[in-house]
């Protein structure tokens, strides 16, 4: 089964940091943070709180846009709790994922278009252990010629 490439009212490859600001509005979100979002910028991102991913709330969600289209989307989770019951309800739908793990745990899978990520991750400020957790979709076009691009720069 092809990956979703629409998530939460998102496209992947389509959708502009306009029409974006509309959808995180209409879902009741907020823009915490943007950077780049002007006429000439490749790259762009929004920071929004406020939206909701399969039904549960989010901590974050971070917008990736290269040359004005949505090259990736992370749900970013408070704790790990939640991430079981989606990484559950994601492999039911898609089968099971490669896992990969180091200073983080990380299961993925992909198919020609579309790349999707479960990551578990932690650091340590002073003796307090942060947990991170969030779901990421990847347009692998956009990435690609993202990738191209900087490599020519180097």
């Amino acid at each position: 089964m092809p990956i979703n490439r629409t998530i939460s009212g998102f496209t992947l490859g389509v959708t502009t940091p306009e029409e974006a600001r509309a959808i995180i509005q209409r879902q009741g979100g907020k823009i915490i943070l943007e950077v780049g979002v002007h006429a000439g910028s490749k790259d762009a991102s929004y920071i929004v709180s406020g939206l909701n991913y399969a039904r549960r709330p989010t901590q974050t969600v971070a917008m990736f846009f290269y040359k004005g289209h949505l090259h990736s989307i992370d749900f970013i989770f408070d704790g790990w709790d939640v991430l079981e019951q989606i990484e559950s309800e994601l492999e039911d739908k898609y089968g099971m994922m490669i896992e990969s793990e180091g200073m983080f745990k990380k299961k993925s899978i992909a198919d020609a278009f579309t790349s999707l990520e479960v990551v578990r991750t932690f650091e340590y400020e002073g003796h307090v252990r942060i947990d991170h957790a969030y779901i990421a979709y990847t347009d692998e076009e956009l990435e690609r010629a993202r990738s191209a691009e900087k490599e020519s720069e180097i």
